[in-house]
């Protein structure tokens, strides 16, 4: 089985772009290709079941009794019915459905469960996701209207062409270490179904995340940050909430948490590993409350009319110096109830896959040390006893290589092992209330 895994995972590999079959060869009617044959099609049945995982744990299948002993004693006594029922029954037990996915599931380096979801939820999830990529093309939009050097225009069917991405966002991605962004591109979508097409003529993908993306949010919060900032002095800004007949006011307040581990990135600084955004209100009496994680959807901008007609209730509270003592409310509940949990959570995923990763690691690194010392005692013993006619320089030659890659596979398993502690030590780097709005209830304006 190792041989088979290992045979299939020299073409099916990393940077491997093509689809890739394996066929494996079966010599008919004898009694070890009855074996093999017997072998296959549960791998096959299984492969099915599993979604083609089974080559992963091939190896770790036959632990009891190996497939070799197996092919020896259908070699040897093939003929008797009691030894291919024994044969039959070891295959069948090595490559039961369970035996292959608890297998499967150990080897994973990260167990996703979407099973957690149910239904409404995962379809308020996409629905919420569907509304971000909306939202994404439109912010895109506006950012190059904007610009009076950016040039894009719609080419029909949901595609867009840009001839021109504005240079400062060019020279924000290269700061910011986004990557170069091309000057141009020929086809852009929001829509990842229309990205799939095959062929000259494919689109790019742009979505939250892709660089253009990040380089344009980036500029607009960097050039925008002084007029939007908490402690910027003006006014407010004001959402309304169209579902909330009261009368009260409230705050929304935006704020940002990053986990970082000790492993040293640009600056000296640990490097970031999660970077998360929370919304959290604050009613007038002081009592915090999760906001959701795209609270602002729900809302509406305040018009003008909505501005007049509450604007004598604004000056009779100082609502944005109440704002700025409540924001220590609002990241004290931040901490407690959504930070300190989601910090949490990314220890244990990170200590189980860091786990896995340093198992899977030094089993093959002092696979390969043993290896390299059996090569070095072996040409010890051929340098000092003359076990061959070989020069004694291309023998000692032989053996510095041999110890050269023997060492250098020991420290790579020491230098592994240290960046995998620095790795599992984390911490918080800093929680900021960075924005804050003030939540108009419809109820109010009615009443105005």
């Amino acid at each position: 089985p190792n041989r088979l895994e290992q045979r299939f995972g020299r073409i099916h590999r990393i940077g491997q772009t093509e689809v890739c079959h394996l066929w494996n060869l079966v010599a008919a009617e004898t009694r070890e290709g009855a074996v093999f044959t017997r072998l296959l099609e549960k791998l096959e049945t299984e492969r099915h079941a599993l979604n083609g995982k089974v080559f992963d744990v091939l190896g770790e299948l036959f632990q009891e009794k190996p497939l070799r002993v197996l092919l020896q004693d259908a070699i040897r006594y093939g003929e008797r019915s009691d030894v291919k029922e024994r044969i039959n029954e070891a295959i069948d037990n090595a490559t039961a459905q369970e035996r292959v996915r608890e297998l499967t599931e150990n080897q994973m380096l990260a167990n996703i469960d979407l099973g957690e979801l149910g239904g409404a939820e995962a379809k308020r999830a996409l629905e919420e996701a569907e509304r971000l990529q909306s939202y994404t093309k439109t912010f895109l939009l506006q950012v190059f209207k904007y610009l009076p050097t950016s040039k894009i225009r719609e080419a029909g069917g949901g595609y867009y062409e840009i001839a021109k991405v504005p240079g400062v966002i060019r020279e924000y991605a290269e700061k910011a270490k986004l990557g170069r962004l091309s000057e141009e591109y020929d086809r852009v979508c929001f829509d990842k179904s229309l990205s799939q097409s095959q062929g000259p003529e494919r689109a790019e993908f742009i979505h939250a995340g892709h660089p253009l993306m990040e380089a344009a949010m980036g500029w607009v919060e960097r050039h925008w940050h002084d007029r939007i900032k908490l402690e910027c002095g003006t006014l407010l800004p004001l959402l309304v909430d169209e579902s909330d007949g009261g009368t009260e006011l409230r705050a929304l307040f935006y704020l940002e948490s990053s986990i970082r581990n000790a492993v040293q990135g640009d600056g000296g600084n640990g490097r970031t590993i999660s970077r998360k955004a929370y919304f959290v209100e604050v009613d007038a009496d002081g009592q915090a409350s999760e906001a959701g994680a795209a609270a602002y959807f729900d809302y509406r901008p305040a018009t003008e009319d909505d501005k007049r007609r509450i604007s004598a209730l604004l000056k009779k509270g100082d609502w944005l110096q109440m704002s700025r003592d409540f924001a220590q409310f609002a990241r004290n509940y931040a901490i407690a109830q959504l930070i300190l949990p989601h910090l949490e959570e990314i220890e244990a995923r990170t200590v189980e896959r860091i786990d896995k990763e340093i198992a899977a690691v030094t089993e093959c690194l002092n696979s390969a040390i043993e290896y390299h010392q059996e090569r070095v005692d072996k040409l010890l013993d051929e340098e000092q006893l003359r076990l061959s006619d070989r020069p004694i320089q291309l023998i000692q030659g032989a053996r510095r290589r041999a110890e050269e890659e023997r060492d250098a596979r020991r420290q790579r398993l020491e230098d592994r092992l240290q960046r995998a502690e620095e790795e599992k030590e984390l911490y918080l780097s800093g929680t900021m209330v960075d924005r804050v709005a003030l939540i108009v209830p419809a109820g109010l304006l009615w009443r105005g």
